[in-house]
């Protein structure tokens, strides 16, 4: 049996393949849950599904693009340091520090972790979510809003299934917001660093 461990945030999803269930590991619980596409069946191709020269999922590769290009033209923010980690062709972690020039002239570190992760079709990663042990996490919105958001582009369109749920650790104090978000068939593991 095969696994694979793809770190997401303050946690890490553990996918056993080949065998008959998917074990996860998210955040310090396991759950089992049985997949909804065998392993021997290979998905039909489809504009999200299309690999490029590389191997990697394109529309992943767009993503981490417009993702730096954001981070480095938001006004009164400096990107400091940024590194990609293809976890598989299908997965990629973003991590980034960057400073923000307060209104009191200071400036404060933020940092953010984010894993986005590829499935064959739109139902295979509701399933993946909804196996997820989410008891901390409020359900945010269904209804997308693109404002700052570079997943349309790259997808090529607003996406048809949306969910974001989020939770956050430290009333005062640095703080940590945990998002967990689904474009369709790509999620997204959020998770931010933030001073206050």
């Amino acid at each position: 049996m095969l696994y694979n461990s793809v770190p997401v945030g303050a946690g890490v999803i553990e996918l056993a393949s080949g065998a008959p269930y998917m074990v996860i590991e998210f955040f310090g619980s396991t759950s089992t849950v049985q997949p909804t596409v065998t392993p021997s069946v290979q998905p039909t191709p489809t504009p999200e599904a299309t690999a490029t020269p590389s191997g990697h999922n394109a529309v992943l590769e767009q993503s981490v693009s417009l993702s730096e290009n954001n981070k480095n033209n938001l006004i009164g923010w400096k990107l400091e340091a940024w590194n990609v980690i293809w976890n598989s062709d299908n997965s990629v972690t973003m991590l980034s520090t960057s400073l923000k020039q307060e209104q009191n002239g200071t400036k404060s570190t933020w940092s953010d972790n984010e894993t986005l992760i590829a499935f064959p079709t739109t139902q295979d990663a509701t399933n993946y979510l909804n196996a997820l042990d989410k008891t901390n996490y409020v359900l945010m919105s269904t209804a997308y809003n693109s404002a700052l958001d570079t997943y349309p582009i790259a997808l090529g369109h607003d996406p048809q299934t949306f969910q974001q749920w989020s939770t956050s650790a430290a009333a005062t104090g640095p703080h940590t917001l945990y998002e967990i978000t689904q474009y369709d068939n790509i999620l997204q593991f959020l998770t931010i660093q933030a001073p206050y």
